[in-house]
Parts: C-alpha cells; structure tokens; sequence
C-alpha cells in the first residue's frame, strides 16, 4: 500500500475507503469485513475467518467440492485494509478468485474442518412461543454467510456487538453468547442463545445443543449489556 507523506487522518481514511468500495465493485474479488473494539489483530482474524467462510461457499455455488486446500491457501495471502473509527479498528480482506483457483492439489495444506448439511434453513421454522429482545429478532431475519458478515459490522459499529467469533465459544465465558449455526451451503440452520449451561433455540423457544446439527459452522457474538 502506498503511503502519503502529510496527508491527514482523515484524507487516509478517505483513500482508504476508496480503495474498499473500488474492490466491493469489482466482480473478481471475494471480500470480508471484520471489526473490533480491542486491536487490529482481532479484527484482521475475524475478517479472515469471515473470509474463510466466504471463500468456502463462492468455491460450492461453483461445482468445486473437493475445497478444503483452496480454502486454507487463500486465506494466507488475502490482501487487507485497515480502517479505524474511534475506538472501532475495521479491517477489510480480499482476494482474487483466480488466485483461489491456483491452489494445486499436490500442495501440503492443512484442511479445513468441513460443514456439514443438515436440518432446515432457520427461516423457514416459526417464532418461538416468547417474547424475543430486539437483538434477537434481527438474528432471526439473517439467512447466510453474507447476512452474517453485515450483521456482525453493523453490531459493533453501532456499539451492540462486543464480540464475536468463529467456532470455538469459551466455556468461561459469564455473559450470554448467541450462536449462529450454518451448514456447508453457508445457509444458517439455527439462532441459539447460551446462557451458562442453558442453551435455547430462538426459533423454537425449545432447549437445544450444537450437538443436535452434525458438523456445523458456529458463529458466535456477545452484546453490550
């Protein structure tokens, strides 16, 4: 990235988006955003986890199901600007397609965990029998990978999201975790709310466990309270 000797924060953080609006157009790259409150280094894997996510399923609506090693290459050498507003540091990665499709399948690659399909996309399932916080009505109207991706931004830039996260959830952790869980399509298959030990499906309003869905994607986030 070039650097402009006197320029101003602001006219940085102009170019800057300039460039990230210039990708978002361009048709040949894939792209994600992540964001947080703490450090670059945060927000720069959330973003390459989202990535990951994204790459995953452009690689499926394509034909290509043997995608574990395209994945896991592509992500290493993502391209990546980094923005920051206040406190909120906002990191945007991309790649070109036709470098995800230079993987080679002889190369030593460590796979990623593969999804699996199953259960029912969480949008055609009703509400649950209780009344649902805001936060959790707007889980319920996000489908996929890429309505997962803006969901999460849109929370911490607006100062409702804390946190958040892909696959591992922290068994330590006091506050209420939601979980998204998606299947390998990147289609969201459950909206879960855990609290403690507890965890409760908010399309059901029933008891549920992460077990229930197979080998799913689970991504997690934590709100202000």
């Amino acid at each position: 990235m070039l650097i402009f000797c006197g320029l101003s924060p602001h006219i940085h953080a102009q170019n800057e988006q300039m460039q990230i609006n210039e990708v978002k157009k361009n048709l040949d790259f894939i792209y994600a955003t992540g964001t947080s409150l703490n450090s670059a280094e945060e927000a720069g894997d959330n973003a390459r986890e989202l990535l990951a996510l994204e790459i995953d399923l452009w690689l499926k609506e394509n034909g290509i199901t043997d995608y574990a090693g395209y994945v896991t290459k592509a992500v290493r050498e993502v391209s990546e600007i980094k923005t920051q507003r206040g406190k909120l540091v906002q990191v945007f990665v991309y790649v070109k397609k036709s470098d995800v499709l230079s993987y080679q399948k002889n190369e030593e690659i460590i796979a990623v965990t593969l999804l699996d399909e199953s259960s029912t996309p969480v949008n055609q399932r009703p509400y649950p029998p209780f009344e649902l916080k805001q936060i959790e009505k707007d889980m319920l109207s996000v489908y996929n990978l890429s309505m997962i991706n803006k969901y999460l931004t849109d929370g911490v830039r607006n100062g409702i999201i804390t946190a958040y996260g892909k696959n591992e959830v922290d068994s330590s952790m006091e506050s209420v975790v939601y979980l998204f869980l998606i299947d390998k399509k990147g289609d969201v298959i459950a909206a879960i709310k855990k609290d403690g030990n507890y965890m409760v499906n908010l399309t059901t309003g029933k008891e549920d466990a992460i077990p229930n869905y197979g080998k799913c994607g689970v991504i997690w986030f934590q709100v202000k309270e």
